[in-house]
């Protein structure tokens, strides 16, 4: 009888990767008996809460889905991979997704695996892809500009005393947003009807409560706090719009909805900071790359004063230009800023204000009025003192003028001219943006496969990890290259390997 037992259990295990307690105890066997029977015949299974599983079995499903998901910046329902009766409890999918699942993944996944986010609960177990977190939280912007519009016009119109309560952006639009985006999402609540759902609860549950998939995925990781102030930033400046315009004062056509001047005035402040610490930080290191190249054999193709000119017409044209374009979008003469235009002299990064950007392009400002006279264009078309300011910021760059008094007139200049100050890069902020830039350039490193890009990224992080310096540019890369040949910690294979790499000779 115990042999018969025995059969049964070892006959459904090595065909379902699973059984569970109550299946046993049809056939008469106990807790301990069926853990005794199991673990003598798989001694990989794993004890759960109603249930022993081989955990390759039942992980490498899960594992090819998720890393699907991965793939194409999606979401997978976990739930559909797993024997509904051997995982009835929560705390064994937990453990699952947690500790088992890793381990069948394979490690290049991994980094991004710990960053996606799950839904874990007795109804579902969902997977998101980090990518597609942060493009649905990306959604977010357009849907508040258009409800910032409409909650202002209530407000004025029904002559409301305005309150944060119906600021945000309803629940339901936001769910049928993303629900559009990617319906296989939506599908998983295709029997749920989002407004029935919504309907009087909006984004704060009761405790207990599960409305489906998408509701949960949009009240877990869209509500958040910044989420909370952009409503109501932008409900508080639609009203000021609307209240000004009733008022009779000149509103810009240019500068379109109250909700997108505060987004770009955010974007603008974010990628203004980047520039002014990569600015100092370059500068920084290019007086420690002139020292440590004298005396080094080809060192002498490193030369400090035409680094600094070259970081000034790349970098610092890249700030200008931020500067620049965020003064022409708060202006209100389209006429006048109209003229002028921007022209790339030399290629770069498309993200020129990342912390992993390699190639900083040229700009050059253009004007087609005032005989081509830029800078005498700048002094007229801006009120007050920010025409002048424009005006000798970019007479700087086409002087090529030393690289310290740039960074002192910034410093001087940009809380007058744009409204927020120039970001001086003190110890801390060092340590972090140089751990960030290292992060970017290793991902540069792992996705590229441009031979040039490859060589370039890893001149700079060994130079950045080794030698304590920060530069930038393929060019200097490979001029770079001539202090790591020699160097104890790097094997003279790895200088030549990068060396065949710069030429094309892989």
């Amino acid at each position: 009888y115990t042999r018969r037992q025995r059969t049964i259990v070892d006959t459904f295990f090595q065909a379902n990767g699973y059984i569970t307690f109550a299946k046993c105890a049809t056939i008469g066997l106990s807790r301990s008996q069926i853990e005794s029977f199991v673990k003598e015949s798989f001694p990989r299974a794993v004890l759960m809460t109603g249930s022993i599983i081989d955990t390759e079995r039942v992980c490498r499903p899960i594992a090819n889905i998720v890393e699907t998901a991965i793939l194409n910046n999606s979401c997978c329902n976990v739930k559909a991979c797993l024997p509904d009766e051997s995982f009835e409890a929560v705390v064994d999918v937990e453990m699952l997704m947690t500790e088992m699942l890793p381990v069948a993944m394979a490690e290049s996944n991994l980094k991004s695996f710990r960053a996606g986010y799950q839904i874990i609960n007795t109804s579902v177990a969902m997977f998101f892809s980090e990518a597609m977190v942060k493009d649905c939280q990306s959604m977010l912007n357009p849907l508040i500009e258009e409800h910032s519009k409409l909650r202002a016009k209530h407000c004025i119109e029904n002559d409301l005393e305005m309150k944060t309560d119906g600021n945000l952006v309803p629940l339901v639009k936001v769910a049928n947003a993303i629900g559009s985006k990617y319906p296989d999402l939506a599908l998983l609540d295709a029997e749920r009807d989002i407004v029935a759902m919504s309907n009087g609860r909006c984004w704060e549950a009761e405790e207990g409560q599960f409305d489906g998939v998408l509701i949960e995925f949009c009240r877990r990781k869209l509500l958040s706090d910044e989420f909370k102030r952009k409503c109501n930033r932008a409900v508080k400046a639609e009203v000021s719009l609307l209240k000004s315009v009733r008022h009779g004062l000149s509103v810009s056509s240019r500068t379109g909805g109250a909700a997108h001047r505060e987004n770009v005035g955010a974007s603008f402040e974010s990628s203004f900071r980047n520039l002014c610490h990569l600015l100092q930080l370059y500068y920084k290191s290019i007086e420690s790359l002139g020292l440590k190249a004298q005396g080094v054999e080809g060192g002498d193709c490193i030369k400090a004063k035409e680094l600094e000119v070259d970081l000034l017409r790349g970098l610092g044209s890249c700030l200008a230009k931020r500067i620049t374009e965020f003064c022409i979008f708060k202006s209100e003469d389209d006429t006048e800023t109209g003229a002028l235009h921007f022209n790339m002299s030399k290629k770069g990064d498309a993200d020129y204000a990342s912390a992993s950007t390699v190639d900083y392009p040229v700009f050059e400002l253009k004007c087609s009025q005032s005989g081509g006279d830029v800078l005498k264009h700048l002094r007229k078309s801006f009120p007050g003192s920010a025409g002048i300011m424009l005006s000798e910021m970019w007479g700087a760059i086409g002087s090529n003028e030393g690289l310290s008094g740039f960074i002192q007139f910034m410093t001087d200049s940009c809380l007058s001219l744009v409204g927020v100050p120039f970001s001086l890069l003190d110890r801390k902020t060092e340590k972090k943006l140089v751990a960030h830039r290292r992060e970017g350039l290793l991902h540069r490193l792992e996705v590229s496969r441009n031979e040039e890009e490859v060589a370039s990224c890893t001149v700079l992080l060994l130079l950045q990890q080794i030698k304590n310096i920060s530069i930038y540019g393929t060019d200097l890369a490979r001029s770079g290259l001539v202090l790591l040949k020699g160097d104890k910690k790097i094997p003279a294979a790895v200088t030549e390997d990068i060396h065949n790499l710069f030429d094309g000779d892989s």
